[in-house]
């Protein structure tokens, strides 16, 4: 008896889809993302999103990339580059994990990489400092 469904298949009667699995995955980045993006680079934008970004960290830690767009104005995608850019240079770090009231789903919660949370006293996040920022 010959059986016409692969022996390494999920569901009896249909075949695994193994191209999609085997095939290398790339960056398909389209060439006027890549010009602009040289562009912007050029022009000092990055550096001055970084810069503004760094800013209302400083003024509203802990806080989240969305309460980061609302408060600078800047898209979430802008403000993610630049959080992971200030991660690598050491600048700011994920200070933990919470619930987001405007989402209510898991999100992170950026600092100053000296920022530690102290105390929590209803809502308020305290840090060494006594400056309070609610979540």
């Amino acid at each position: 008896m010959t059986d016409s469904t692969p022996s390494n298949s999920l569901t009896p009667g249909k075949a695994k889809d193994t191209k999609k699995r085997t095939e290398k995955k790339y960056h398909n980045t389209a060439q006027t993302s890549i010009e602009c993006f040289t562009i912007i680079k050029k022009a000092g934008q990055i550096k001055r999103e970084k810069e503004i970004v760094l800013n209302a960290i400083t003024l509203h830690q802990p806080i989240t990339s969305r309460e980061l767009s609302y408060i600078t104005g800047k898209e979430r995608g802008n403000i993610t580059r630049s959080i992971f850019d200030l991660i690598k240079a050491k600048k700011v770090i994920s200070a933990f994990t919470d619930k987001c009231k405007t989402t209510n789903k898991r999100v992170q919660y950026y600092s100053l990489i000296d920022w530690v949370k102290a105390e929590i006293d209803g809502d308020e996040l305290t840090n060494d400092s006594g400056h309070c920022s609610t979540i």
